[in-house]
């Protein structure tokens, strides 16, 4: 039997109300003390109703899945060798900041996230546009787990993701979030946030009191939670970045690094279906329901995860077959070495100018019985014989142009 929108049954008044009651008084049913903005009629006012999610066998069965699927990605991601692990680890990372831009209409240039990344690695003093972003996002990997415990706390995150990214006129002008300006009134296509600031601040303290609730399950929190930062709409720009960000350093934390990431992607492959689950959940017809906001969300991240688990298998099993043949070459062992490093390099970047940089071969020869001058006479070589070639020359680097297996 098809689990239905609340809203169906308001033909008949008195299903409809029976249905309510049987989904929200139910037993397991997850009830929040959040309370979203409600369209009715083109008018939005804040709902007499908290928000709340009945626990389906569909959502489950999800869950489980989730948590499964999150054991392969680390059990695959672990045996990757190191520049391969890298590699595929800065892919994600910045695939995961041109997604969550674009969904805003945000323009954002692979080469620019590239070379905040350079910077961000280097900890060098460049100012240069996403920096601060990358910087960020490079933290899922290497923190502990995101801490928001004040409503300071939420606005550092939005100025160190949004820095240099929103306009003078759009910084928000209240103490922490925005605030109300005369005569004027803040829409998202046909929802009304609230207005002050007082009422803001207000919501996200009962906000920071749910996701750090931990009687409900994390995947409840992150995905309700998620729906209600952006219904609260706090900023007056750069809500949508800031609310995906914390929903994907959530999930790295919950789950593994790059179930975090591969969020943004699935979002903005699927857009239009990701605002009408905000819309269902935000019309007040469905009294707060957010099952169909929840569900939306956890298949998202069964299909990321899905993505992940088969690039893994099949570009793992490449390594292994490249490898293998290798051993079995007249090749030497450094040219092996050098081989096999780019290969790792090329299989996991999806651009020539990120892969692994000649200087960083050569350091780590250092740690190996390879000397750094047999590594150099080897890669020369290996270009002189048309294996390889020069990929950028500033900084240098080589990949591998004729077919070694």
């Amino acid at each position: 039997m098809e689990y239905k929108q609340l809203k169906t049954f308001l033909n008949d008044n008195s299903d409809y109300e029976l249905q309510y009651q049987k989904r929200f008084e139910g037993f397991g049913v997850f009830v929040t003390e959040l309370y979203p903005y409600l369209l009715q009629r083109g008018k939005t006012q804040k709902s007499q109703f908290p928000l709340f999610s009945v626990p389906l066998t569909e959502l489950q069965l999800l869950t489980q899945e989730i948590t499964e699927n999150s054991e392969k990605i680390k059990t695959l991601s672990e045996k990757l060798p190191g520049v391969a692990n890298e590699q595929f680890y800065r892919e994600q990372l910045y695939k995961a900041i041109i997604s969550t831009n674009e969904i805003e209409g945000v323009k954002t240039e692979r080469k620019e996230v590239s070379d905040a990344y350079e910077s961000v690695v280097k900890n060098d003093k460049k100012s240069i546009r996403l920096k601060s972003t990358l910087a960020l996002y490079n933290d899922i990997m290497h923190s502990e787990k995101i801490d928001i415990h004040t409503l300071e706390d939420i606005r550092e995150i939005y100025n160190q993701l949004t820095e240099g990214e929103i306009d003078g006129e759009e910084i928000p002008n209240g103490q922490i979030f925005r605030e109300q300006i005369e005569g004027e009134i803040v829409t998202i296509g046909s929802h009304i946030p609230p207005q002050t600031e007082v009422e803001i601040t207000s919501l996200l303290s009962k906000w920071i009191e749910f996701i750090n609730d931990h009687s409900f399950p994390y995947l409840v929190r992150a995905t309700l939670g998620h729906y209600f930062f952006e219904n609260v709409h706090p900023f007056n720009d750069g809500n949508g970045r800031t609310g995906r960000y914390i929903f994907s350093r959530y999930l790295s934390k919950k789950l593994d690094t790059y179930s975090g990431l591969v969020i943004s992607q699935k979002i903005n492959e699927n857009k239009s279906d990701y605002y009408k689950a905000f819309e269902i959940t935000g019309d007040a017809y469905n009294k707060g329901e957010a099952t169909f906001f929840m569900k939306a969300m956890l298949n998202y991240i069964v299909q990321g995860q899905e993505e992940i688990v088969n690039i893994l298998k099949e570009k793992s099993q490449n390594l292994d077959t490249v490898w293998d043949w290798l051993g079995k070459t007249s090749y030497s062992d450094e040219e092996c070495y050098v081989l096999f490093l780019l290969y790792q390099s090329q299989l996991f970047t999806d651009s020539k100018d990120d892969g692994i940089q000649d200087n960083t071969i050569f350091e780590m020869a250092k740690t190996t019985n390879y000397s750094v001058r047999a590594v150099q006479r080897a890669m020369d070589k290996l270009e002189h014989e048309n294996i390889i070639t020069i990929a950028t020359k500033k900084p240098k680097r080589h990949i591998i142009i004729s077919p070694i297996v």
